[in-house]
This record gives C-alpha cells, structure tokens and sequence, in this order.
C-alpha cells in the first residue's frame, strides 16, 4: 500500500513546511499541482525549467565566480596582446580599455549563447561557445587557429616552410621542423600525422557503420594488424620500413630449415625484463670458513609482455594467424621422423635486433574488460562465415633465451643495442674503455672522444 495515495492527502501538504536550508534548489514546483504533461509538453517544460536554472545561476554568487574565471582566463597572452595593439598606434590606456572592451564583450557572448543552447538541445541545433565564427577553430584547413585567435606566426610566416618537405629532410638535421611556422597542410601531413606515419589507420574515416558485414575500407585499418604470416625471401627488402613500420620495430621472424617466416605486431609493450645471470659453483675447503667460487657459465633470458589489439574486423583474422603462428615456435618440426627444434629471430626497437634465440614459452591471458568478436550475423545467415567467436585484444607474454651472435666475454659487445645500423655504429664491439688521462669535465670533451 503506498504511503502517499495522492496530492490531497493532508501528509503531502505538511511536506511543504519543510525547509531547504542553505541550498535551496534554483527551480521548484509546487507538488499540489498536477505533474507535467507527457510527451512534448513535458520536453518543452524541461526546457523552460533549464532554462531558468542556467539564467538563474549566472546571477548567482556562483555564477559569478564562474564568469570571473572566464574572463581570467581570456587574460592570457595580455601583455603580448597590449604590445601589438600599442604597435598599431594605440596608447597604453588605450590598448588596456581595448582589452578590456574585449573581455566583457566575450563574455557577454558566451552567456547569450549558453542561454540559446539551452532550448534547443536535443534538436540537432548546435550554437559555437561564444558564437565564435566556425573557421576560427581548428581544422585539417586552418590549423593554425583557436578561439578567434591565432596560436602561430602570421601568413607571411607560415608560407616560409614548404609542402614538399620529406621526413628525411628534417632527419638528417638539413632541416628543422618549427611548430610555429607549419605549413597550411599542417599535422595532416604524413610527417606527423601518426595515422598515416605508421600505418595506423583511422577508425574514424569508416563511412559505412551502419553494416556490421561492410567491406574493408581503405584509411580505416591498421595495415601493420591486417599483414599476415610472412615467408621471407633471400632477396627481400625490409617490411620493417614500409607497411609494416611502426614507432618502435617489434616483430619475430621464426626461423625452420625449410623456411623463414616473419610475424609483425603492433608495439603495444607491456613489460620487459631482461636477466643476465653468471654461475659461480661454491667449493668448501677443510680449515678454511670462506668457500672458494669457480666461475662456470653465462646465461640470460628475456621475458616480454605485449597487447595484440584488432582495430577493426579486418584485422581479427591475420591477427590470429600471427598469434598462432607464434605459439606454434614452441613446437618442433620434423625430418625423417626426427624432431628439429625451432629458432626465433626478436627485434624490440633497438634494445634488441634480430637477436636469435629460442622460445622457452608463449602464453595468452584474456582480462575481462577486453570485448569479443561475437561473429554477430553468422547464427542468422552466411554473410559473416568469415568471422570467429574470439578476443579482440589478448596479453601475451613470451620468455625468450637468446643466443648470441658472439660469444659472451666481458665488454662492449651488442648484449644489448644494434650493430646493425646503416651510417655510424653506436659502439663497435672492439671498442675499449676511455682512458681516464682523456676525460675532461667538458661534456662537448666527451662527446668528441665518443664520435671518434
């Protein structure tokens, strides 16, 4: 049975004697009356009440306090903008009132157009903050503008970098990129847009999202994620710089007598542990208390944990392949009914490249924020056949034993690092120590000594 059977009932009328205190609400109804209407009056009440909530609470205390910090913060930059406005002639007094005349009349701006928002959201009608014109924001166009006001150099300075910069430009020092003379293409370019850098892709191009089954749209997968499985060729020229670039280099190439096989994945890095471990072998003597220590071996074992994430539906099925492909080093092949053992070649940007070794294990673990791939039409039809029921992310962890091009002793040797690098090594393996009578405590001292 309910405790309030209806608005005449004498206990909803004692509630209205109640108080709210020092937080009293900007709107309140009297709850003798009947509810609001249903349908589109009660939209259009909820707006009016919005309405006068927002209007009330600009003449609040704490609206004010809100459009003071407003009008703060369109005081950044002050000092730079009183400078050009006295360039132009204007005296001190003046470009302070200017400023000033600026500041009220932005802020007047932003509670009229807060105020017309108001009742028509939910309409598709959508008012700029401010009514700041929609060509001063920031576009793929006009990159360099924000709020009405340029974040660069004017015109004159932005054409000064050319369009037809390359990246090599700006890699081998002939050039440097200034971010506050970019070009009108902006971070559009491929330079620095790391959709197209790496091959990333853009999810946000798709322009049918209305098919789940919908064809593969060019720009909008991860082209690294949708290559599969690779055999190599004596005479290849590496993927590495091409589709299958990325910020850092990570990928295995499984290596049987038949054949070479490389496996690109995105480096989404999780962990990396790196063991080195020498084995002393202990021996007690009789009369004396300290054991002796006979050195006996080398040893060390990575282990690295990495995300495998499909973007796209595209890419679930190359992304398995490697997955599985990769698993699979832990097995053997076979010859005359003899198991062979298979080798992994690891590269992790620098830190290691194309290192040979052997995996010791590879798992996958699922956590339980990660979505599946529900294969959604296949129950109902044959449009999504292709398609499995499986994660679209999997943390797989992988401990690998390398085997080093050179043999282990004591020194600069590539333990860690690339000698496979095309212009200057970083160290050479025959590289000494500095000798101490060279050193300086000029770091430019140094720095010589090391290019030598």
């Amino acid at each position: 049975m309910a405790l309030i059977r209806s608005l005449e009932d004498s206990r909803v009328k004692n509630l209205k004697s109640l108080s709210y205190g020092a937080n009293k609400p900007l709107v309140t109804k009297d709850i003798n009356k009947n509810p609001s209407p249903q349908g589109i009056g009660l939209e259009a009440s909820r707006r009016v009440d919005d309405l006068v909530r927002i209007t009330k609470f600009f003449a609040s205390p704490s609206g004010a306090k809100y459009l003071g910090n407003e009008a703060l913060l369109q005081q950044i930059g002050l000092s730079e903008n009183i400078k050009k406005a006295k360039a132009s002639g204007k005296t001190t007094g003046g470009a302070i009132l200017q400023q000033l005349g600026k500041t009220a009349l932005t802020t007047g701006k932003l509670v009229a157009s807060t105020l017309a928002q108001v009742p028509v959201n939910g309409t598709g009608t959508h008012f700029f903050r401010g009514f700041i014109d929609e060509s001063s924001f920031y576009t793929a166009d006009n990159p360099t503008a924000l709020l009405g006001q340029s974040t660069f150099d004017t015109e004159e300075t932005v054409k000064t970098e050319s369009r037809t910069s390359t990246l090599e430009d700006f890699r081998d020092g002939t050039r440097t990129y200034n971010f506050n003379t970019v070009d009108k293409d902006g971070y559009q370019r491929v330079e620095i847009k790391r959709e197209t850098r790496v091959n990333l892709g853009d999810q946000s191009k798709r322009v049918n999202i209305s098919d789940y089954t919908s064809p593969l749209e060019e720009d909008t997968v991860d082209k690294l994620n949708m290559l599969p499985p690779i055999k190599l060729q004596n005479n290849r020229a590496d993927i590495g710089t091409g589709i299958g670039r990325d910020f850092i280099k990570f990928r295995f190439e499984v290596i049987t007598p038949e054949q070479e096989t490389i496996l690109y994945f995105r480096a989404y890095l999780d962990t990396l542990s790196d063991t080195f471990n020498g084995d002393w072998s202990k021996n007690n003597y009789l009369g004396r208390g300290e054991a002796f220590y006979t050195y006996g071996g080398f040893d060390r074992s990575i282990q690295l944990g990495f995300k495998a994430a499909a973007a796209t539906r595209h890419e679930m099925k190359p992304l398995y392949q490697k997955l599985t492909f990769l698993a699979s080093a832990t097995a053997p092949t076979y010859s005359a009914n003899f198991m062979r053992g298979t080798l992994v070649k690891v590269t992790v940007g620098d830190y290691i490249n194309q290192m040979p070794g052997v995996l010791e294990s590879v798992s996958y673990n699922w956590n339980q924020d990660y979505p599946w791939e529900i294969a959604f039409q296949n129950p109902e039809g044959d449009t999504d056949d292709d398609m499995q029921e499986l994660p679209h992310i999997l943390e797989a962890q992988v401990n690998f034993r390398p085997i080093h091009e050179f043999t282990p002793r004591t020194g600069l040797y590539h333990y860690i690092t690339s000698n496979k690098t095309k212009n200057k090594p970083f160290f050479t393996q025959n590289q000494q120590p500095i000798d101490s009578s060279r050193i300086t405590d000029s770091a430019q001292n140094i720095k010589n000594i090391l290019d030598e």
